[in-house]
């Protein structure tokens, strides 16, 4: 008998061929924290860091999601199970999932990350807001 997911805040599954180019997902296993930025969800084809073996971003693909038993849930990111991804040629089976998440599109992130940087370097200039350069 598979555990209960525990889902924080997130999702029971994300399906990748539902996600836009560049969404953001955070998947939280047992063990370990991955950031999961979709190129193609068709195909799988992901950046993906995190776990003990990808430190920096990398190029992957993720195939699915082992249930137990060899079930299988093909390019799905679902809580409760175990994430199988493929870097480099070769296969990788993550510790149980305990929860998944969206963070959004990557460039939207970025895009209101830089806003509030530029918002924090005005300075209040004769009653005006003035860029300091």
């Amino acid at each position: 008998m598979n555990p209960e997911p525990i889902v924080e805040g997130g999702e029971q599954s994300i399906e990748l061929d539902a996600c836009s180019e560049l969404e953001w997902i955070v998947v939280r296993t047992r063990r370990s924290l991955y950031d999961v930025i979709v190129i193609t969800g068709e195909t799988g084809d992901v950046m993906l860091r995190g776990g003990h073996f990808v430190s920096g971003f990398r190029r992957a693909t993720i195939g699915g999601s082992f249930f137990g038993g060899g079930d299988v849930k093909p390019g799905s990111i679902c809580a409760g199970c175990r994430l199988e991804f493929c870097l480099d040629g070769k296969s990788f089976v993550t510790s149980r999932i305990e929860s998944v998440s969206r963070r959004g599109r990557l460039q939207s992130i970025l895009a209101r990350k830089a806003a509030a940087s530029t918002m924090s370097q005005r300075t209040p200039a004769y009653g005006h807001d003035a860029i300091v350069q």
